[in-house]
């Protein structure tokens, strides 16, 4: 009977991993995001009812008549045609900035 030659597998020579250079990458400089504009409480007044408008436009549709001392909040700097960027709830719009009048939170 044949003896089998044993193996010893601690022996085995093994392929070395190659050592891959780290190179570390420049760091990207990232735009500095705009701080998001902040919306003012506000409240509809020096009227009976004024149109809550889509666009900045006696064209543009209504989305709802708003009554005076209702609570909107409006984005200051956002004039446009006469009308100012609103917030009633969720729901943006815009209102004659003459009907519009900033509160104390």
């Amino acid at each position: 009977m044949e003896e089998k030659e044993k193996v010893n597998y601690n022996k085995v020579p093994r392929k070395k991993k190659s050592a891959e250079a780290v190179v570390e990458k420049p760091a990207v400089e990232q735009p500095v995001a705009e701080e998001p504009k902040k919306f003012v409480n506000a409240v509809i007044y020096n009227c009976t009812n004024v149109n809550y408008r889509e666009q900045p436009s006696y064209d543009a549709s209504v989305i709802k008549v708003l009554k005076a001392g209702t609570a909107v909040k409006f984005e200051p700097g956002t004039k446009e045609n006469g009308f100012v960027k609103t917030m009633l709830g969720t729901t943006l719009g815009w209102v004659r900035y003459e009907y519009v009048k900033a509160v104390e939170e």
